[in-house]
């Protein structure tokens, strides 16, 4: 199983890559209209409440922080959601612990037992 999982990061981290490059085209793209259509702006005038506006790159910031956190909660629910239900999945997934189920230890038994005899 561990294999697919490889094969699904490999192709997520190449997808992400792609996206990565093609973002970076696009912000040298803005940038050049960017520089163009500065020149041509006017300037606006200064109302009262101006400076208590805050800088577009502080709410990216924050906003990316609290993302972050976020994300960062939800990872820790789902992790902990996994433990939690750990005693049903190895019941019904014994393979996934390395273990066998007890009907199949059963099974075995049985079948050594006849073989025995």
């Amino acid at each position: 199983m561990d294999e697919y999982i490889d094969q699904i990061e490999r192709e997520m981290i190449q997808l992400i890559e792609r996206g990565e490059s093609f973002g970076q085209a696009w912000l040298n793209g803005i940038s050049a209209v960017a520089e163009q259509v500065a020149p041509l702006m006017p300037e606006l005038p200064s109302t009262p409440f101006a400076t208590l506006m805050p800088k577009p790159a502080d709410v990216v910031k924050s906003t990316f922080t609290i993302a972050g956190r976020l994300l960062d909660a939800s990872r820790r629910l789902t992790e902990g959601s996994v433990d939690a239900i750990a005693p049903v999945t190895s019941a019904l997934m014994p393979w996934m612990n390395g273990k066998a189920s007890k009907k199949s230890e059963r099974k075995s038994t049985a079948a050594q037992s006849k073989e025995a005899a």
